[in-house]
């Protein structure tokens, strides 16, 4: 479980290419990413204690 929760952090973790001949502008996208990144977390974590609740308890 936690290999797939890694894996969509990953994917909504944006990098950005390195481009010399623009001026790096990228304040408001990054901070966009940084928040869907986060935003991702919490839905997973979510489901995952969901996940938790409705597995049966070990006698």
């Amino acid at each position: 479980m936690q290999a797939a929760i890694d894996r969509v952090i990953r994917s909504f973790t944006f990098r950005h290419p390195v481009s010399l001949s623009e001026p790096m502008s990228d304040g408001p996208s990054i901070q966009a990413s940084d928040e869907a990144t986060e935003f991702a977390t919490r839905l997973l974590e979510n489901y995952k204690g969901q996940l938790a609740r409705r597995s049966p308890k070990p006698d």
